[in-house]
């Protein structure tokens, strides 16, 4: 559960807008990018806006910040949840997304009673996990597999591999990936994000990651199924 603290403002209101007049294009620094362990930050608050009311969400306000350790949802990864506060005033973020540059925290004020909140850890894995590959599996292989599979999991975790972030330039993300075809013509940044995992599968990613495979606690391989040229391999995670 992430934690923000504004600048102070010598305004007490525990609802105030510190920027009545706010940048029409605000950009946010993505601090999860960089330390997905990081979960306290200091930022100023660029905008913050009523929203109208919703049944279906208690979220009554929109706050953009000129930074933040709050990852905004997608790419199948849940927005994290927390806290920002100012001069005791606290809001409470129920909902994170982005939009263009800027990152949008969703919820709600209440006031401030000087709570300390620890940091939780955040599993970013559905009910029932897995990954799904293209291609077929070999007759042979049907027996085995799902214990060759959790011998080889279980020897990287042993391996304690760290895990690497790189921001290279396009054609540097290409070459690093080994997909010399990949369009990013839609990214605008002069960077691109790219991790590596387990010493192997490099890939453009802006989610968060373990620092190395020992903290992954166990992995194991529950299931297997090879059906119209794809096979889904499912897992189990147990927290370290």
């Amino acid at each position: 559960a992430p934690d923000e603290n504004l600048d102070p403002s010598p305004n007490p209101n525990p609802n105030p807008n510190p920027n009545p007049n706010p940048n029409p294009n605000p950009t946010t620094e993505r601090l999860y990018l960089l330390d997905t362990y990081l979960f306290e930050a200091d930022a100023a608050a660029l905008s913050v806006e009523a929203l109208e009311p919703n049944p279906k969400d208690d979220a009554t306000h929109a706050v953009i910040l000129d930074r933040t350790v709050f990852h905004a949802q997608g790419g199948g990864q849940p927005a994290d949840l927390g806290t920002i506060t100012a001069d005791g005033a606290v809001f409470e973020v129920t909902g994170v997304r982005s939009a263009g540059d800027a990152v949008h925290h969703f919820g709600s004020f209440r006031g401030g009673d000087g709570e300390d909140w620890v940091a939780g850890k955040g599993y970013h894995f559905l009910d029932g996990p897995y990954v799904e590959y293209i291609g077929k599996l070999a007759p042979e292989m049907k027996e085995t597999i799902v214990d060759t599979l959790n011998e080889k999991i279980a020897e990287v975790l042993s391996e304690d591999i760290p895990t690497e972030v790189l921001y290279l330039s396009p054609e540097e993300a290409k070459a690093a990936c080994g997909t010399p075809d990949a369009d990013f013509s839609h990214i605008t940044a002069p960077t691109i994000r790219v991790v590596t995992v387990a010493g192997g599968g490099t890939c453009p990613c802006g989610g968060t990651h373990v620092r190395s495979t020992a903290e992954l606690g166990g992995v194991t391989v529950t299931k297997v199924k090879s059906k119209k040229g794809r096979i889904k391999v499912s897992y189990s995670v147990t927290p370290p």
